[in-house]
């Protein structure tokens, strides 16, 4: 029997599904270990947040759309991005383009 790796280079589609499968399950194991392993402290700071935020995002819209630490990225994204929403945080304000949106304090306008 091939390992997922030889089925993969030889375009074998239930393995390849597989093999993605564990990939994105994997990764979505280390999303829980990274966002939990955020000290306490850290959590709470909204510039910190903010910087794993911005790391994140830019792992994420930079990756390949089939690596599994681009996935891993965008949930990670995701997560800090919730923090900072419970914080009291959001990205951009009704009426901007993407391009202006940046993290402030949450306003009626804001989006969130």
């Amino acid at each position: 029997m091939p390992t997922i790796t030889e089925a993969h280079s030889k375009g074998s589609p239930i393995l390849l599904r597989l093999s993605i499968i564990l990939s994105l399950a994997t990764a979505a194991i280390g999303v829980c270990a990274t966002v939990t392993d955020v000290s306490a402290q850290s959590r709470n700071d909204p510039k910190t947040m903010q910087r794993l935020w911005f790391e994140a995002n830019g792992q994420c819209r930079g990756g390949s759309g089939d690596n599994p630490k681009t996935h891993l990225a965008c949930e990670e994204r995701e997560a800090y991005g919730k923090r900072l929403g419970q914080l009291g945080w959001c990205y951009g304000k009704e009426g901007e383009f993407g391009y202006q949106n940046k993290w402030h304090r949450c306003t009626r306008n804001s989006v969130r």
